[in-house]
């Protein structure tokens, strides 16, 4: 071993020391004194459905990234466009079920679109190119929903049926949340389901590894990035109409969303769907627990998390260091 691998080995350590420290300071001094079992397990049901939401729009993100080398900040403005879709649905029918259906479908062609139209003429060339692209992006939709929907917050009402509290375990609980949290779970699992057991998913894989030797065996991997990047956006825009009856739908919905993905997918690991899932969750749950142990940290503790998880782990908690 020399020395640099062990003053890292060191540094890594002390780091790891000074967590278990803070942990268990956190756990006898901090959350027992303040929370009873029931709020903290009103807590971790908040912490799982933000994360899990969390999840869904940082695996978008990482999908994109893992196959297509993209990094793709136009995200956020794609979740507000597919909540600014589902009001327009609802409005027009009534029923929150049919636009939580037709809103994604109408962002992945919008995805597919962008794709087609803008992205593949800059591939394999710098990055630069593509963080240029998406800045744009964001601008020109973000413009284009105050011009079509307007300035104003819209609230989304929440489906009949889903308005009041459910009690359970000893507690009382929105039934919306426990909707949104279960939602959550099913598309994190169709995510797996799709990229693990099937055809598409096992060619996704492959591309992701290695997109010449996929392009190799005759498949044509241009047509998969048109797919993957719209199927991408489309969880994003599922993403934003089920969390607008929560958060409402305004044009800087997605400003916000983008940096926590972005976060989510490095601390998880560049283009790690597993970690960008683990790290949606830690992250949620932190974040839940901080309002009530320390409310002026909430919104600083996903970057906390960033910096402790790449201090110890530079390519994330599942990343694979590169070696260039």
């Amino acid at each position: 071993m020399n020395s640099q691998t062990s003053s890292r080995f060191f540094l890594n350590a002390m780091i790891l020391a000074g967590i278990c420290i803070c942990l268990i300071w956190l756990i006898f001094y901090q959350i027992l004194p303040k929370m009873t079992i029931k709020i903290a397990f009103k807590q971790l049901l908040n912490g799982l459905t933000l994360g899990l939401m969390y999840v869904i729009i940082a695996s978008g993100l990482s999908l994109i990234f893992g196959l297509m080398e993209v990094i793709n900040f136009a995200h956020g403005a794609l979740y507000m466009l597919g909540a600014y879709f589902g009001l327009s649905v609802f409005r027009l029918t009534g029923n929150f079920w049919l636009s939580l259906l037709v809103a994604p479908i109408i962002v992945g062609a919008v995805g597919m679109l962008l794709e087609y139209t803008t992205f593949r003429p800059l591939y394999g060339r710098s990055p630069l190119y593509h963080i240029l692209l998406t800045f744009g992006l964001v601008l020109v939709i973000g413009n284009s929903a105050e011009l079509v929907w307007g300035k104003a917050y819209h609230i989304f009402p929440r489906p009949k049926g889903f308005e009041g509290l459910v009690s359970f375990l000893g507690i009382s609980y929105p039934t919306y949340r426990l909707f949104v949290l279960l939602v959550g779970v099913g598309i994190t699992g169709f995510f797996w389901f799709m990229l693990k057991k099937t055809r598409f998913g096992l060619i996704i894989r492959a591309g992701t590894h290695n997109r010449e030797i996929t392009g190799a065996f005759g498949i044509d991997i241009s047509r998969y990035f048109t797919i993957v990047f719209g199927f991408g956006v489309a969880i994003a825009g599922a993403a934003g109409v089920v969390m607008a009856p929560i958060l409402s739908v305004h044009p800087h919905m997605g400003d916000g969303i983008i940096i926590t993905a972005f976060i989510v997918v490095v601390v998880g690991g560049l283009g790690s769907l597993s970690g960008a899932a683990l790290a949606g969750i830690l992250i949620g749950v932190l974040e839940s627990f901080s309002v009530i142990l320390f409310p002026a940290f909430t919104g600083a503790m996903m970057y906390m998390v960033m910096v402790v998880v790449l201090l110890v782990r530079p390519q994330g908690l599942l990343g694979i260091e590169e070696i260039r």
